[in-house]
């Protein structure tokens, strides 16, 4: 059973445990609450009694009042511990869930992020676990527990008196069936106001983050327009569930008052015939007004347990998702990277990479070269198994990584992605550190210090120059040029800056990738040089300290400030930093 509602429920074993505990106290509430109505009919007995045998109707009365006295110490501790029963376990399971949430997602391939509306992956991770959060709290148990606790008085009056029991109950599995019957509608009703509420937060969401350009653009009023549409279609889609359920609800809980109407007509039958004496009857109205109550509160909850089962339904779809398990523990044979006929696609019929095999050696450099979109990044990604191939293989070593796990398959990769977060805090850190110097032109060469320069540039307020390496028809009149030597590419390049781009007056800031034997940054000095211009100083991403350039820009009396240097690197021993 623990397993089952564990399952049902998107629980752990404990979270199962503490449910049933919480259920078992609901039904002891439920019942206890029958106590006084039993207490009351005795001592209305006795009072009967007593004044049909003409004794003192006050006898006995201390013991009736005890009686009391002890049925409400009895409800009062019976709803003390369901409290803690369901409130303490159930917030201890909801930060359990999200954390199993959490691992779930951390396991799932980035196939499953990509097909995925991340505002309403962010809604099950948050908002579906804090409205089961208050579902578990106030709604499950209870409905649960006056689902039993009602089954077991039934029985009690049935035993005691099955024609009056039947007029008294038969509204319920009556009304039960009514609601239960509208499940099925009512969930279509929450899954469509949920799909035109998140498309409502999409638009907003996108307003405000696109609120410059749609100024700049003046298309204010259309993005208005469609704001307001959705907003609107989220509203009727609500208005229309609220009223559904609105609906259902109020019937079923006005059908069960009929059961008063029907007990007491039974009642008076029973009467005339002789058949029923009045203490019984009163016994069984007063029963009326406690045993419908359990039933009339879930009809009134059962819009947002209908709501949950929904949630619920969601966060098993993730943890239904395939998980990329494999090998904590494996022993590859060297670090050679081999693909064996892979073929892989991030949408069906749209292959990215189609039968592609080659091997990236130990202790060499592959470069993998194409357009954008060639699947170059891709193919990065699969050897990190960040996804897994649709067919073919990919090996480490000679292990086939989809049978790795993927936390210690990454324990040996390094990868740095083009990340423009991290361009981001590249460009501020060169603002930093330069933020004295009155840079007014930031100088690179072509190509891949051009990206870090843009970024850079925006944090300095000022244009970007790049040195391009051959003449080209956009360069027109008079240039500097030097040559630079690429230790790279092993050979000799003439770089280019056109003169009405660079003169006397700039204050000029190099910005570059990499530092080893300073040939590119001695170049573009000297660019700045011939220009009459002013070099502030060099910001480098990356120094190789154990190679001479940055030494050598140095003892020009240059400034060079590198993010990071590199101590010594090799296949064996890794890569050390200063």
């Amino acid at each position: 059973m623990i397993e089952r509602i564990s399952k049902k429920y998107a629980m752990t074993e404990k979270g199962a445990r503490d449910y049933v505990s919480a259920v078992f106290w609901s039904v002891l509430v439920n019942i206890s609450k029958m106590l006084p109505v039993g207490v009351l009919a005795t001592t209305l007995s006795g009072i009967v009694e007593a004044l049909t045998n003409g004794t003192d109707p006050r006898t006995g009365l201390t013991r009736f009042l005890v009686a009391g006295v002890l049925a409400l110490a009895a409800l009062f501790v019976t709803f003390l511990i369901q409290y803690r029963a369901l409130y303490e376990a159930t917030y201890r399971e909801s930060a359990n869930r999200r954390i199993r949430l959490a691992e779930v997602l951390r396991q799932l391939p980035l196939s499953f992020f990509g097909n995925r509306d991340l505002t309403d992956l962010t809604t099950t991770i948050m908002g579906d676990t804090e409205t089961l959060e208050k579902a578990f709290s106030h709604f499950y148990p209870a409905m649960h527990g006056a689902l039993i606790s009602t089954a077991l008085i039934s029985a009690g009056m049935l035993l005691y008196d099955w024609r009056m029991a039947l007029a008294l109950l038969w509204v319920v599995p009556a009304s039960l069936l009514m609601v239960y019957l509208s499940r099925r509608m009512e969930k279509r009703h929450i899954k469509k106001g949920l799909v035109t509420r998140r498309a409502a937060t999409d638009a907003m969401q996108e307003v405000l983050e696109c609120a410059p350009e749609i100024k700049a653009c003046n298309q204010k009023a259309r993005y208005i327009a469609d704001l307001d549409r959705r907003l609107d279609e989220a509203e009727r889609d609500t208005i229309r569930g609220e009223l559904f359920t609105g609906s259902v609800v109020t019937a079923a809980q006005s059908f069960l008052k009929l059961g008063i109407a029907t007990t007491v007509l039974t009642g008076v039958t029973l009467m005339s015939r002789g058949d029923l004496s009045l203490i019984p009857f009163l016994m069984f109205l007063i029963a009326a007004t406690r045993v419908y109550d359990p039933i009339g509160s879930m009809f009134a909850n059962m819009a947002a347990v209908f709501a949950c089962e929904v949630r619920i339904e969601r966060m098993q779809e993730i943890e239904n998702e395939k998980r990329m398990t494999g090998m904590t523990e494996y022993d590859p044979d060297g670090y050679d990277i081999r693909f064996e006929h892979v073929t892989f696609a991030y949408r069906e019929k749209e292959d990215v990479l189609r039968d592609v095999s080659f091997t990236a050696k130990q202790g060499q450099v592959t470069a993998l070269v194409g357009p954008s979109g060639g699947g170059k990044s891709t193919a990065a990604k699969l050897a990190a198994r960040f996804w897994d191939p649709a067919e073919g293989t990919v090996r480490l070593g000679g292990v086939d990584v989809s049978t790795v796990d993927g936390e210690a398959l990454l324990k040996n990769y390094a990868i740095v992605f083009q990340d423009v977060e991290l361009f981001a805090e590249i460009g501020k850190e060169f603002k930093r550190r330069f933020a004295d110097r009155e840079v007014n032109k930031i100088l690179t060469i072509e190509a891949s210090g051009i990206g870090i320069a843009c970024v850079a540039a925006e944090y300095f307020h000022c244009p970007v120059i790049f040195a391009k390496k051959s003449q080209t028809k956009n360069i027109a009149g008079d240039v500097y040029t030097t040559k630079v030597e690429s230790f790279t590419h092993g050979r000799v390049y003439d770089i280019i800056v056109a003169k009405e781009f660079l003169g006397p007056g700039d204050r000029v800031l190099i910005i570059d990738d990499f530092l080893a034997n300073g040939a590119a940054l001695m170049g573009l000095s000297k660019l700045v040089e011939d220009a009459g211009a002013t070099l502030v100083g060099a910001g480098i991403c990356v120094e190789k300290a154990f190679q001479p350039g940055g030494d050598r820009i140095r003892s020009m009396g240059v400034r060079v400030e590198s993010l990071a240097r590199i101590k010594s690197m090799s296949v064996e021993d890794g890569v050390e930093f200063c």
